[in-house]
C-alpha cells in the first residue's frame, strides 16, 4: 500500500512584530494636521463633553464644559513617529490595540523613538481628522481626557489601507505628553507655513 500522505503544512503564523513604515515619518500628513488643528480650536473655544457616571458621578449627567482655553499644545515631532508608526502597522495588518504586534505599549513606543508619552486614544473608520476627532469627542472617556489642562504636546497619527482584499481601513492613534522638557521643540515633521502650535508663519 502506498505510504499515507504527509499531513497539510500549518498556516503561517501572523506576524508579531511591528511592520515597515507605508509612508516616510518626516512630514506630518495633511489629514493628521487637520486633526491637530481641529483639536486646538476645540481646546481654545471651549468644548462640552458627554458626562458619564465615571466623569460626573452618579449624581450628574448629560454636558461636562471645559471651558476655552488659550494655552495652546505643541505638536510633538517625537511623539508623532511612534503615534503614526502605531497607526500604520494596525491599519496594514489588521488589528486594533493599544499593545502592538510586537507587545510594546504607548509608553514603550514612545521611549523608542526619544519622546515620553502619556495616554493614547485610537480612532477607527474614520477617514478625515476632524470626523476622527469627532468619533473620539462622542465618547465620555476619551472627550473628558484630552481635554485636560496638563497635556502640553499631543501628537497625531492615521494609518491608511487602501485597495485591499480586506477592505479599506482607518486607524487614528493620538499620544498625550504631560509637557516640560519632554516636549520636543523641534518643527522638523510641521507642514510648511506653520509653528508647532499651529499658529500661521
Amino acid at each position: 500500500a502506498p505510504p499515507p500522505a504527509p499531513p497539510p503544512a500549518p498556516p503561517p503564523a501572523p506576524p508579531t512584530t511591528a511592520i515597515s513604515p507605508t509612508r516616510d515619518t518626516r512630514t506630518v500628513a495633511p489629514e493628521e494636521w487637520d486633526y491637530f488643528l481641529a483639536f486646538q480650536e476645540s481646546r481654545r473655544t471651549g468644548f462640552s463633553c458627554p458626562c458619564g457616571s465615571s466623569e460626573c458621578g452618579d449624581a450628574e449627567a448629560g454636558k461636562n464644559h471645559w471651558p476655552a482655553n488659550s494655552e495652546k499644545v505643541t505638536f510633538d515631532c517625537k511623539l508623532w513617529v511612534a503615534a503614526y508608526r502605531h497607526a500604520d502597522d494596525q491599519a496594514i495588518q489588521g488589528y486594533f490595540s493599544h499593545t502592538g504586534k510586537d507587545g510594546r505599549s504607548a509608553r514603550q513606543r514612545a521611549e523608542d523613538v526619544g519622546a515620553k508619552g502619556g495616554p493614547e486614544h485610537q480612532a477607527g473608520w474614520h477617514s478625515t481628522g476632524p470626523a476622527a476627532l469627532r468619533g473620539l469627542q462622542t465618547s465620555p472617556g476619551h472627550c473628558n481626557s484630552m481635554f485636560q489642562r496638563k497635556f502640553r504636546g499631543v501628537a497625531v497619527g492615521h494609518g491608511a489601507r487602501r485597495d485591499d482584499p480586506r477592505g479599506d481601513g482607518d486607524i487614528w492613534t493620538v499620544m498625550y505628553n504631560w509637557g516640560g522638557d519632554d516636549i520636543s521643540d523641534s518643527e522638523s515633521c510641521i507642514p510648511e507655513g506653520y509653528t508647532a502650535t499651529g499658529d500661521r508663519k
